[in-house]
């Protein structure tokens, strides 16, 4: 199926009269602020349009503008949309909303578990913010129109980055856009371009100016990737070394990028630089001294504490350092890093992150769940094998059921965050879909669930908070052989963003368990 010129005069419509008001009151760019879309030529069919399509169209116009260009970027990415005019539209429109997008930059938590900072770096792996949205839009329009990808990438206004302490439990993550980079410097330049200079001036800003530990992992990766002529390379790398070494304090950052056990850390990555550099016979001794200096004075300063051995005198990112460019080291006479140069180091103690289910509500509501009328009753009834299906279909079974589905629709925030509640209730709706067969009972959780995040709506402290539990039971990690049923709540949903994802779905339903990556689970015993 094709979809020709009507979408454009719609697309056009919707986004430039449509109403400007979103989700929870979010403001849509007025029609002064909407780049206007040109009719593009279409093939068969001129003038019609898929009516679901039409829809989600229509609903893009009035939804927040990071749902709008997710909704967007996910149809440009659709089989069923085939014209090309169409796709290289809705990725440009994508684009423009996202600049608007409620988050900046995607976070990333340093560890997992049952904590409001590992949910909420699940919730950034939608990839919902301006930048990955961005990111998005621009990988996406590569293959169709390099030219106006690398426009695009050019317009993109890199965020401010402050650095992050170690009381925060989230640091920056850029992988996205720095491999979004590479991919455009290799496909988005002619020759002549590159002998204008033009590839090497859109990455110098990404590769000699770092504001953060994040950016030096993903920028010595973008400098292998890249394809750079050996001259551009050499020249770029020396910006690079001497960013990297005046690179220092940040310390959340840098535990979060620097001290991964192995190659995993930035020395890795400095470590296949080096290789590529050889290669080019490009010499690496300038790399080499800025990540020696890099090293010292981040390790040898203030540094957060880690769970790995914090009291051994040379670190392992250290460790792995002398040992990798042992060689290089010797031919450079560099001298290898000693515990002596770090001695001076000051390790700022850990403190241990805020958890869930420390409210009296929350551990009875877990505890029933896991316990006496909870999950091991539901999964495993008085005995220690598993209910049948048919087993889980019988009166008590159910009356169970009613009771806990009754007790967790009626918790309400008492001396704890309303946020943290909205979440504990998601997880335990979650853990109670998950153990459930198909059927009656379960229909009626689906609903209850699907009605829970409409009447919540707007209230967490971030959109993707709310919606990264919308997402996972979308997606088919939650009932996937239910998926239909599923669906259809959320088209029937009261919620225009939870109905835009249900028509999403319908119209071309993604692989079961491919949204957002891992889903949550309940706490263990």
């Amino acid at each position: 199926m094709q979809v020709s010129a009507g979408v454009s005069g719609l697309l056009m419509l919707a986004l430039v009269l449509g109403p400007a008001v979103g989700q929870s009151g979010t403001p849509v760019p007025p029609p002064d602020q909407v780049k206007k879309l040109k009719r593009q030529p279409g093939t068969g069919n001129q003038g019609k349009t898929d009516p679901e399509l039409q829809a989600m169209v229509e609903g893009v116009a009035v939804a927040p503008p990071e749902i709008g260009a997710d909704v967007l970027i996910r149809l440009a990415e659709s089989k069923k949309v085939t014209t090309r005019a169409t796709k290289v539209e809705f990725l440009s429109k994508a684009f423009d909303l996202a600049a608007t997008a409620e988050l900046p930059v995607k976070r990333a938590a340093l560890s997992g578990g049952d904590t409001p900072s590992a949910l909420l770096s699940r919730a950034y792996r939608l990839n919902m913010d301006k930048l990955s949205l961005q990111s998005r839009a621009v990988n996406d329009l590569l293959p169709l129109d390099s030219t106006k990808a690398r426009d695009l990438l050019e317009e993109i206004q890199f965020p401010a980055l402050p650095p992050v302490g170690c009381e925060e439990r989230l640091t920056y993550d850029l992988e996205l856009f720095y491999e979004t980079l590479a991919k455009v410097a290799r496909h988005g330049f002619t020759a002549k371009d590159k002998l204008k200079g033009r590839q090497i001036a859109l990455l110098t800003p990404f590769v000699g100016t770092l504001q953060s530990h994040a950016q030096a992992k993903p920028a010595a990766e973008l400098l292998v990737s890249a394809r750079l002529s050996a001259s551009d390379l050499g020249q770029l790398t020396n910006l690079f070394a001497g960013a990297l070494a005046q690179l220092h304090g940040d310390e959340r950052s840098f535990a979060a990028t620097a001290i991964g056990p192995g190659g995993d850390g930035v020395s890795g990555s400095v470590g296949n630089l080096v290789t590529t550099l050889e290669a080019k016979e490009i010499s690496s001794v300038a790399l080499l001294r800025a990540l020696r200096q890099y090293l010292v004075s981040n390790f040898g300063e203030v540094r957060c504490a880690t769970w790995r051995a914090d009291n051994d005198p040379v670190p392992e990112a250290v460790k792995y350092f002398n040992q990798q460019f042992r060689r290089e080291l010797q031919l450079a006479q560099i001298a290898p890093i000693t515990g002596d140069e770090l001695k001076k180091a000051r390790i700022i103690p850990r403190v241990p992150p805020a958890v869930y289910w420390q409210s009296p509500e929350s551990k009875r509501l877990v505890t029933e769940m896991r316990t006496l009328t909870g999950m091991r009753r539901l999964r495993f009834g008085d005995g220690e094998s598993e209910l049948t299906d048919a087993e889980k279909t019988t009166s008590n079974w159910s009356a169970q059921l009613t009771d806990f589905v009754t007790a967790l629709e009626a918790w309400q925030p008492d001396n704890e965050p309303a946020a943290n509640v909205f979440h504990q209730k998601s997880i335990l709706y979650e853990g109670l879909i998950d153990v459930m067969p198909a059927g009656p009972e379960r229909s009626k959780v689906i609903e209850s669930f699907v009605r829970f995040l409409e009447q919540n709506s707007g209230q967490t402290p971030s959109r993707i908070e709310w919606l990264v539990h919308a997402d996972d039971l979308l997606s088919g990690k939650r009932a996937a052989d239910d998926r239909q049923e599923v669906i259809q709540a959320f088209v029937n949903s009261g919620d225009p963003t939870l109905s835009l994802y249900g028509r999403l779905e319908r119209w071309e339903q993604r692989d079961a368990g491919t949204g957002n990556e891992p889903a949550a689970t309940l706490p263990r015993r």
